[in-house]
């Protein structure tokens, strides 16, 4: 862990007031617009260098926030972005640098995921009981200004009802895998600490969506970033996990869409199997634990996730997940869901934890 130390950056955002948005009533039931520099903030932590930073997040309304960050790249050495379109694939390497972890000073109760680059601010802050998240406004209402950005505590995120996790016992796959026969195997790893390695891929609607290459990645970074956040307490057995991306596979066009056979449906069972006969086809081009879908398909029923339930590193290493909620806390609940599918979990039969059935906002791992 860094232990060198600069000089302090105090950022008091200007509030955006004025602002209409009157679709953010049915994500919050209070959030505030502020108007936020990031590339400010990105080179102050550049100058600090592998230390810790130490930045001051003053919002109107809200607690002062005093930072102490430091560079924790959930970037695999190896990564590829890889954009495919009917001309045929191009790969492109990754955004290294980008992810923060730290605490607020002198808080021990407290945890701090951003993900930070020269035009996003992305992820939250826990203090005590209580997260405060920061998103761009862009992520869910096209065509805002790039510099505003939305601030709210996760206990006003307003619950989607009649959503749920569609795992049943047809896809748990885990009796029919012996796993001393495959390579990876999750029940090897030594020590206290497991790295997973997650592979993201998305749709052409999810492109569509999201306008450009550069935001949907971004953007799936940061929501993985805040899924570290919640699974930094969890064990699995006498383990702790990380997670790291190793990749991602953006579809230009519905041809290129990671499905195979192609299909045009709405069915998650089957977007399930054909993502898995995609993926285990080596159309990622690169190596991976898990890997996960974005759709922006309406998935059938009440479904906005699905996945194979204790098959990490086998061939049936895959999820699915909606892009069914603006809430960057609703999606990252989400794909942490559907991973402990992957690694096993079951569904909690209490409420307020990742695994429960009902898709929501946590309260605990």
């Amino acid at each position: 862990m860094p232990s060198q130390s600069f000089a302090q950056l105090y950022v008091k955002p200007a509030k955006q007031d004025n602002l209409p948005a009157p679709s953010l009533t049915k994500i919050c039931y209070k959030h505030s617009l502020f108007n936020i520099n990031p590339a400010e903030i990105k080179s102050y932590t550049e100058k600090t260098g592998k230390g810790f930073s130490d930045i001051i997040l003053d919002f109107e309304g809200y607690p002062k926030f005093p930072l102490n960050i430091y560079k924790h790249d959930i970037i695999a050495a190896d990564y590829k972005l890889v954009l495919a379109d009917e001309s045929g694939k191009k790969t492109y390497s990754g955004p290294g640098g980008i992810t923060f972890t730290g605490m607020l000073e002198q808080q021990a109760d407290s945890r701090v995921y951003l993900t930070l680059t020269n035009n996003i601010i992305f992820g939250f802050i826990q203090s005590g009981d209580k997260k405060y998240f920061i998103e761009p406004l862009q992520y869910i209402l096209k065509g805002a200004n790039p510099n505003t950005f939305i601030v709210y505590e996760a206990g006003d995120v307003i619950p989607q009802s009649g959503i749920s996790c569609g795992v049943t016992e047809a896809h748990q796959k885990l009796a029919q895998y012996d796993f001393s026969k495959e390579t990876g195997n999750p029940q090897d790893a030594t020590g206290t600490c497991r790295m997973v390695e997650m592979a993201i891929a998305k749709d052409h609607l999810m492109l569509e969506k999201y306008i450009s290459v550069d935001n949907l990645q971004e953007r799936n970074i940061g929501i993985l970033n805040i899924m570290n956040g919640m699974y930094a307490n969890a064990q699995f057995g006498t383990q702790y996990l990380e997670f790291k991306i190793k990749g991602q596979f953006v579809a230009a066009s519905s041809a290129t869409n990671p499905l195979s056979p192609s299909y045009n449906g709405t069915d998650p069972s089957v977007i399930l199997q054909n993502f898995t006969n995609w993926g285990q086809a080596g159309n990622f081009g690169f190596t991976y634990d898990i890997g996960l879908l974005w759709s922006g398909r309406d998935f059938d029923g009440s479904t906005v996730g699905l996945a194979w339930v204790g098959t990490t590193c086998t061939s049936n290493r895959y999820q699915i997940d909606q892009d069914f909620s603006s809430s960057s806390l609703t999606l990252a609940s989400l794909i942490a869901h559907e991973t402990g599918h992957n690694l096993n979990a079951q569904h909690d039969a209490g409420g307020g934890f990742i695994m429960a059935a009902s898709i929501q906002k946590p309260t605990g791992t």
